[in-house]
């Protein structure tokens, strides 16, 4: 392990020095590394003063490191780690392996630790860019409680499927548990227009709201760390779906035409099934719509699942693709 004390304006610049030192061997020999910032956040003054509670934590690492490690100090009571041929994956194992030393620390303490992760050259090719997405994904590990790991994401998660597959509840709750921000598109379209949908489609007509949808939908698609809600005619248009996916993982919530009668036939204000027998409207939107929403990265069926297991579900298959850490 190499230890740099940096307190200073000069020492952030050593520690510059030697991050700019590891973007330029990783690209020579083509491999990633990660960047971790871990800060120590004391919920109770008079246990521990900042400085043991730091050289605990340079203690501890002792253990956890390897000589070619760069350590320093980030603050009063935080921890900056270049961690070389590491990817994201390996830095989440080193945060995770820090937290289970410090859990005697924690107990003794009222003390917690949140981590931020960012990895060359998934999340940047410039040491300052590298380390203001380490810092962005520490402050929301921070703003989550405390005692959490994060890594920066430069990618959207949208939920695409009819109307009552569950896109907004869900979304709030995924982008909640995964400390993203959550967008409904015809949230934005109402918001924008002073009006509800039903209302532009019954004074405008449904040509005039897809080309509102089209415009939100190419603004949200250049967002980052975001769960997108678009409509569920949106995926029509192959424009609206090659913005999506140029910075998204698409995923399909999908459910039966009894199940999303159940769901909305209590409800007044979705356009397309007025005027109509709306089961049958259903069923025939959902068989013209099939191959749009097939298209999507991952299919969930929430016929019989609650928002909860749908949300589960959604974290588990992007952890299977290596995107988090959580």
């Amino acid at each position: 392990m190499i230890l740099l004390n940096v307190r200073n304006m000069s020492d952030q610049d050593l520690f510059q020095g030697w991050l700019n030192g590891e973007i330029s061997r990783s690209i020579r020999y083509n491999h990633p590394f990660s960047l971790v910032i871990l800060e120590i956040n004391l919920k109770e003054e008079g246990s521990f003063s900042k400085d043991e509670v730091f050289n605990e934590f340079i203690r501890m690492l002792k253990y956890t490191t390897r000589e070619s490690d760069v350590i320093s100090r980030f603050g009063d009571v935080g921890i900056m780690a270049i961690l070389p041929e590491t990817g994201k994956k390996g830095g989440c194992v080193f945060a995770e392996r820090i937290r289970g030393l410090a859990k005697d620390l924690f107990d003794r303490a009222s003390i917690t630790l949140s981590a931020g992760i960012a990895s060359f050259p998934e999340d940047g090719k410039t040491s300052s860019l590298l380390y203001k997405k380490a810092c962005d994904a520490l402050q929301k590990a921070k703003e989550k409680g405390g005692n959490e790991i994060m890594v920066s994401r430069d990618f959207n998660i949208v939920l695409i499927g009819f109307m009552g597959a569950g896109k907004t509840k869900v979304g709030t709750r995924l982008a909640e548990k995964l400390g993203m921000g959550f967008v409904d598109i015809d949230d934005l379209i109402e918001t924008k227009a002073g009006m509800k949908i039903s209302q532009i489609f019954s004074e405008f007509g449904e040509s005039y709201f897809r080309d509102l949808e089209r415009k939100e939908v190419e603004h949200v698609s250049n967002l980052t760390n975001y769960v997108i809600s678009p409509g569920g005619g949106a995926i029509l248009n192959k424009d609206n779906m090659d913005a999506l996916r140029k910075n998204g993982i698409l995923i399909y919530l999908k459910a039966s035409a009894e199940v999303i009668f159940e769901r909305t036939c209590h409800t007044s204000h979705r356009p397309l099934l007025e005027n109509v027998s709306p089961y049958e409207q259903i069923k025939k939107l959902l068989r013209y719509r099939a191959p749009f929403y097939e298209a999507s990265d991952y299919t969930i069926d929430t016929s019989n699942l609650n928002i909860e297991e749908v949300v589960t579900k959604i974290i588990e298959y992007i952890k299977d693709r290596k995107l988090t850490c959580q």
